[in-house]
């Protein structure tokens, strides 16, 4: 009799399961609902290129570039906008020999995501040739 009272036991408990499952999956879609916060990191990347003459004007136009994307971040009310990385490159003109050509990028960390859209429009108007990467994700800190 014991052997088939825990039998039955295990049958119950194995065919709950599935049920189970189901019940705390809903319960996890309620707490994403009402109050677990999902964490993005959104990075931006401008990329730019031109000639000079002289190569010591690009650090310049560079830095120039940079501030002028920090404003416009500004003006649309990003609350972070940090630089990430600068990179460039300075190459002779080999079609004319007297200039430089240099291409480059600067990487930005940016919040909040949708006014970070706004920016991306924004550059777009103003000719840079822009990359927005967004990645959320949720670190199990639900309100429960």
């Amino acid at each position: 009799m014991k052997k088939i009272t825990g039998i039955l036991v295990v049958g119950l408990v194995l065919w709950s399961l599935p049920a189970q499952a189901t019940k705390s999956a809903a319960m996890l879609g309620d707490m994403a609902r009402e109050g677990c916060n999902m964490t993005e990191n959104v990075t931006m990347s401008i990329r730019f290129n031109g000639s000079v003459d002289k190569a010591a004007t690009i650090k310049s136009l560079i830095d120039e570039t940079e501030d002028e994307i920090r404003n416009f971040a500004t003006e649309m009310g990003m609350e972070k906008v940090s630089v990430t990385s600068r990179n460039f490159s300075i190459n002779m003109n080999y079609n004319n020999g007297d200039d430089y050509q240099y291409s480059g990028s600067i990487g930005l960390k940016l919040s909040p995501y949708s006014k970070s859209l706004e920016l991306l429009d924004k550059l777009k108007e103003k000719s840079y040739k822009v990359s927005l990467n967004v990645n959320s994700y949720n670190r199990g800190n639900c309100n429960q």
